[in-house]
């Protein structure tokens, strides 16, 4: 069970979990997939400034309403809203740069589906066994 010392670390950790459950998922299952995705992201001006917006918005969702780091499962939901929050300013400012990197991931895309399947488990499993103790 993990100790929170914010009310917002189980609902977001559940919902950064099964997110990541089922992107994990589908990287493993259809890896095949995910250059035709970046592809078409580079040929879409659209389609690049929906994905940038939604990481911009959820990542400064996360950072505004969630601003603690204490312990375990608050720091792991606290990082991926940073992230999310980066990964959006890159998409939106560099596309080619974000593409090139998301290319070079996709090498080892199975790999990179497994740790995002564990991450996705372990925020499922905190979210539903956390407990806020407010200070």
């Amino acid at each position: 069970m993990f100790e929170t010392a914010s009310p917002a670390t189980a609902p977001l950790a559940l919902l950064i979990g099964f997110v990541a459950v089922a992107a994990g998922i589908a990287a493993m299952l259809v890896p095949a997939e995910a250059p035709d995705a970046i592809a078409e992201l580079e040929r879409s001006p659209a389609l690049t400034l929906a994905a940038a917006l939604s990481a911009l918005v959820f990542g400064a969702f996360v950072i505004l309403y969630h601003r603690s780091w204490s312990g375990p499962l608050a720091a792991a939901v606290s990082a991926v809203g940073w992230i999310s929050f980066l990964e959006g300013l890159i998409l939106l400012g560099l596309p080619q740069l974000y593409a090139r990197l998301a290319r070079a991931a996709l090498a080892h895309a199975r790999a990179w589906g497994v740790a995002v399947l564990v991450l996705g488990a372990f925020l499922i499993a905190g979210g539903l066994t956390a407990r806020t103790i407010l200070h």
